[in-house]
């Protein structure tokens, strides 16, 4: 108990875990993708609508932090992936505002979204802050 084992065991588990991997690498692409203004949807001239990059990798993002949260129950016990979750909600919902979308009333994390208001103005902060140089 003093040196928190069992936290650290179960976080050692899903960082291990090969989906553990592959969603930071789809979430750090997809952050990639909007830092390099690839976040604005493309307008066909049929007047089709292609979602940007950045928006496909981010819902990638999102589903497969929930898949991986089915294998692990506690994983959103954990500061560091309820932040890393609601991170990928915010750039989600700025991809949706930079676009002129309304954010969908449903969407994979919202539920950790919903539960934890108090941590909204942090990650908008850490958003801010990463993006402040972003390419447009």
């Amino acid at each position: 108990d003093m040196v928190n084992y069992r936290h650290w065991k179960e976080f050692a588990s899903v960082e291990r875990d090969p989906a553990s991997l592959a969603a930071h690498k789809v979430f750090y692409a997809a952050t990639q993708a909007y830092l390099d203004a690839k976040g604005f949807d493309k307008v066909a001239s049929d007047g089709t609508t292609e979602i940007s990059e950045a928006q496909k990798l981010l819902e990638s993002a999102m589903t497969q932090w929930i898949e991986l949260s089915g294998k692990y129950e506690n994983m959103y016990q954990q500061d560091q992936y309820v932040e890393q979750a609601l991170l990928i909600v915010q750039y989600w919902q700025a991809v949706h505002q930079q676009n002129g979308k309304d954010v969908p009333a449903d969407y994979p994390l919202k539920a950790i979204w919903d539960k934890h208001p108090e941590k909204h103005m942090e990650m908008e902060r850490q958003f801010l802050t990463e993006t402040r140089l972003r390419k447009l």
